[in-house]
């Protein structure tokens, strides 16, 4: 595939000291589809990374069907046929990370899908550690987290038909994705590559005015870099 965009590094440059980095995977938003993400694995090919975790977080997005109406279940199960079809259509590009010229190192690649996080033997503690912090008014967490579902809301306002339930289910979308996160952080220091904007209310956990549980604790020491895209103009013929 003829790349059609070029990554740089938009904050968080200091990501380059980590050998180990993870992809957060949205499915469903454009920047995580065909050329974007094609970008991202062959910049990535070039940076000399030890391990690439492509972290495909497939059933988070369940909480926005459920914002509009859906069944817990089938919005569980749609958005996991989602995952499966992203990870089908994007399995070349995948692969691409294996075919790196004899010059580079080739990363160790591993995929996980958001299912495999929720059965982890860890989430069901890592969970109740969030909600019981996010319930501790005087740490100022609850309302960073209001205040993060509230500017979601604000850039979906015209697609969203139930606000209060958005909110709610906004609430649940980003504790769950706490709780992961800490899991996913917790063998190895990694560095997080996202295209989007992280959240204060996760960035809280990085300077968090309290001792955390262990569980949390990996969250303290996770660190995030955003990318962006730029188009490549076309050679003239």
């Amino acid at each position: 595939m003829e790349l059609q965009y070029k990554v740089s590094v938009k904050n968080g440059a200091g990501w380059r000291a980590f050998p180990d980095v993870q992809l957060l995977i949205s499915v469903g938003q454009p920047y995580h589809e065909g050329p974007k993400f094609a970008a991202v694995v062959a910049w990535l090919r070039q940076q000399q990374r030890k391990t690439v975790h492509v972290a495909v977080n497939d059933t988070l997005q369940r909480w926005n069907s459920v914002a509009e109406g859906v069944d817990e279940k089938r919005a569980f199960a749609d958005a996991e046929l989602a995952g499966q079809k992203w990870i089908g259509s994007h399995a070349d590009i995948l692969a691409s990370f294996q075919t790196v010229s004899a010059s580079l190192t080739t990363p160790s690649v591993s995929v996980t899908r958001w299912r495999e996080w929720l059965e982890h033997p860890g989430y069901a503690a890592a969970k109740a550690c969030v909600d019981e912090i996010v319930s501790d008014t005087r740490n100022g967490l609850s309302d960073i987290l209001k205040r993060d579902s509230a500017n979601i809301l604000k850039r979906r306002e015209k697609t969203v038909s139930n606000r209060e339930k958005f909110l709610v289910c906004s609430g649940e979308y980003i504790r769950e994705e706490i709780a992961v996160l800490a899991l996913q952080h917790a063998d190895k220091p990694r560095a997080d590559i996202y295209p989007g904007t992280m959240l204060k209310s996760i960035e809280w956990f990085r300077t968090a005015p309290q001792t955390l549980p262990p569980e949390l604790e990996p969250l303290r020491h996770r660190y995030s870099c955003r990318i962006d895209f730029k188009r490549i103009e076309p050679k003239p013929a």
